[in-house]
């Protein structure tokens, strides 16, 4: 039993650490500095199968200077660019678009795809409502403020 736990240990030490230099920008920089980030990458870079990337990241949890994350938060789909795939993150774009958007008229998560589009960022409604739900940013109908 010793062997399965120090195996499990020793397979997430390298997850973290491929997870790390895969996004450094990240932690010297800031959230917004988030890369697309695959599974594949993680498992590809280690010699092991997704699932075992899979599995030593599901519940575990990262803190650092910008706040505590799920190890799951640092991998995404990548989301193609007006100029390829590059450093865009659209999470981060979605928080910053509801941030600045008027509380007392929320916007709808078709209304923020639509930003996006119009920035050369090729998302759509669902990919939005889901990354919002991934951010823990409510919907429309309870970010809205009344006076």
């Amino acid at each position: 039993m010793q062997l399965f736990v120090q195996k499990r240990y020793t397979t997430l030490l390298l997850v973290c650490t491929e997870i790390f230099n895969a996004q450094k920008a990240f932690f010297h920089k800031g959230p917004e500095y988030l890369r697309p980030l695959k599974q594949k990458d993680i498992s590809d870079a280690l010699g092991c199968h997704e699932s075992t990337v899979f599995r030593a990241v599901k519940g575990k949890y990262l803190s650092c200077p910008w706040g505590t994350y799920p190890l799951t938060y640092f991998f995404s789909n990548t989301i193609e660019c007006e100029d390829g795939y590059d450093a865009c993150n659209p999470k981060e774009m979605i928080r910053s678009i509801i941030d600045a958007e008027n509380k007392l008229s929320p916007l709808s998560d078709q209304a923020i795809a639509n930003r996006l589009v119009s920035q050369g960022i090729q998302i759509s409604r669902r990919t939005v409502a889901k990354y919002r739900n991934e951010a823990g940013i409510l919907p429309m109908s309870l970010r809205k403020q009344y006076t």
